[in-house]
């Protein structure tokens, strides 16, 4: 049994020298431990990305993602400059600004019929390449192109005003100006 653990002995020691002139064999089993671990990571780590990248995609689809009515209604784009806004120079007739009445509340916002008819003055003119975006105040009230006011109907809404086809003759009429019905 001696033999046996002098053998031993004797093969520890040889061992332990050789390691002592080489250490590149003690760190060995380390290096390829460690370099297995981060071969690992970096499968993981590019798992994560991958997961990642997907998840985004997904998240943008849904997000720009346009249902068939909407693609279906896409228009040209409405250059800046398309739309035009003006206003009479002139303030608004006195008439139209209501006083106070002797009970001390206002009168109602529409005018009383009466026998003569009031006169059509075009105050806010809204011009759009898009017709839907088109808009006329006259008289303190909006109006959209085919709108009836009173006997008069409003044909056309045009970059300087709106043409308006009374009952005897069409006219034209840019901010500010008024015509009798």
């Amino acid at each position: 049994m001696s033999y046996i653990l002098d053998a031993l002995q004797k093969a520890e020691a040889e061992r332990r020298s050789r390691d002592r002139r080489d250490p590149s064999l003690l760190e060995a089993p380390r290096a390829g431990r460690q370099a297995n671990r981060n071969r690992r990571l970096l499968w993981a780590l590019a798992a994560a990305l991958c997961i990642n990248a997907m998840l985004a995609a997904l998240l943008w689809q849904q997000l720009n993602q346009e249902s068939p009515q909407e693609a279906a209604e896409v228009t040209e784009p409405v250059p800046a400059r398309a739309l035009t806004i003006d206003t009479p120079d002139q303030p608004l007739a006195a008439e139209s600004i209501a006083a106070p009445t002797e009970t001390g509340s206002a009168p109602a916002s529409r005018p009383q019929p009466s026998d003569q008819p009031q006169p059509l003055t075009l105050h806010t003119h809204v011009y759009a390449s898009d017709p839907a975006w088109r808009e006329v105040s006259i008289n303190g009230q909006f109006y959209r192109t085919g709108d009836r006011i009173g006997s008069a109907t409003l044909e056309a809404i045009t970059t300087e005003g709106v043409r308006l086809r009374l009952p005897d003759r069409t006219v034209e009429l840019a901010v500010g100006e008024s015509v009798q019905p």
